[in-house]
């Protein structure tokens, strides 16, 4: 899985290093770079969050304003087609991440439930048998009971080691679900038509992080 990981993230960045280069030939570099860096005039009353995906969705319309404006239809194209590469790949590796911590965590409740709970009746042999041999009835009785003792402090110990690696399981697990969540607020930069073709889908447009994330908002509410 690990391996799987990496290997993603060395082609996503040999994908991202074949968009730069057609953007390069259609000149709009620059122009993409600056498209990153959000609204020229911020809404100063928006929260981080709000900010942020604001920042987003500008960059999005500037972006797809740039591209659309290649007059080279084929060159248009191929950068869109590229692009909506680099967003497959993305969504592999998101996929294959959530696998990761998905199957870390599964790995921590199995061993939780695989505690040594035969632990005290093994240690209880042990040092009846020591004390049966050094100190007689007496040494075997005293003998079970320190064995037992000693067999629940490693079950118990093996517990709380395992409780905590499952409550780091989850909070990792839940982390990346609630993550992933908000990305798939995000709406694709192109669809499929305008790989395509080239040309511009102006109802796509209208497609926003922000609105989205707002009906989310209100959802939640309305549940709640």
């Amino acid at each position: 899985m690990a391996n799987e990981i990496l290997e993603a993230q060395a082609k996503g960045k040999m994908l991202g290093g074949e968009l730069r280069e057609l953007e390069e030939r259609a000149g709009i570099t620059k122009k993409v770079e600056d498209a990153q860096l959000g609204p020229f005039i911020p809404n100063l009353e928006a929260t981080p969050t709000e900010y942020e995906l604001d920042r987003e969705d500008n960059a999005r319309r500037r972006v797809r304003d740039l591209y659309f404006g290649v007059q080279d239809v084929a060159l248009r194209k191929a950068l869109i087609s590229k692009y909506r590469e680099c967003d497959r790949l993305h969504a592999q590796l998101l996929s294959a991440q959530l696998k990761r911590e998905y199957l870390a965590l599964e790995k921590a409740k199995r061993h939780l439930g695989r505690l040594p709970w035969a632990m005290p009746a093994i240690y209880a042999v042990i040092c009846v048998a020591v004390g049966a041999y050094f100190f007689q009835l007496y040494g075997a009785i005293a003998g079970g009971l320190v064995g037992f003792f000693l067999g629940q402090a490693t079950v118990a110990q093996g517990r709380s080691r395992a409780t905590e690696a499952l409550r780091q399981a989850q909070e990792s697990y839940d982390e990346e679900v609630k993550g992933q969540s908000e990305v798939a607020l995000r709406p694709d930069w192109f669809n499929t038509t305008e790989e395509h073709t080239g040309d511009r889908d102006e109802e796509f447009d209208k497609e926003s992080v922000i609105a989205n994330y707002y009906e989310m908002q209100r959802r939640a509410k309305e549940k709640a």
